[in-house]
């Protein structure tokens, strides 16, 4: 099941392409990931510009992320990893401390 998942979200991930996100996937990251990824939260506070784009796309290609997130859908986990690195520190458009801290 996780060789399936990460397959289907890397192929989801290469059909996104690389073009930069509108602000719907930053309210998508942060409906998404910002529940728990907030102060205060179970999860530490991230933000894309805190890693290099390779870094993202590694960490959720080798389905990395500690916690289950299968309730993500493969297009919308897609958006949220080209959204990672279309703003991280190695970006044209590096985003720090989108989710408040």
């Amino acid at each position: 099941m996780r060789k399936f998942m990460v397959s289907l979200m890397a192929s989801a991930f290469l059909m996104a392409g690389m073009d930069v996100m509108a602000a719907g996937d930053q309210d998508l990251f942060l409906s998404k990931c910002g529940s728990c990824h907030k102060k205060d939260g179970p999860a530490a506070v991230i933000s894309p510009g805190e890693k290099a784009g390779a870094v993202w796309k590694k960490y959720f290609e080798r389905a990395r992320h500690p916690v289950d997130i299968s309730n993500i859908s493969a297009a919308d986990m897609a958006k949220i990893v080209d959204f990672l690195v279309s703003h991280a520190a190695d970006s044209e458009q590096p985003a720090a401390a989108i989710i408040p801290k």
